[in-house]
């Protein structure tokens, strides 16, 4: 599955955020077949991983609606 569309919309440089890191933003969601890990998202490569939830990645807070 990876990261949802609409953390990914929130999560771009494209978005007009400032001092974005290329490197890894914990998604929400929770990787199905191990519920350890969770998938996140490189803006280095654009890449989709799911890594263990006790990996320090970097954290984006976002809420729901406009």
């Amino acid at each position: 599955m990876g990261c949802l569309v609409s953390e990914v919309k929130f999560l771009s440089p494209q978005s007009g955020q400032v001092n974005v890191q290329s490197n890894n933003y914990w998604s929400g969601t929770e990787y199905a077949p191990n519920s350890n890990n969770a998938w996140n998202f490189n803006f280095n490569n654009g890449n989709q991983n799911a890594n263990n939830k006790n990996n320090n990645l970097f954290a984006w807070a976002v809420h729901s609606g406009e």
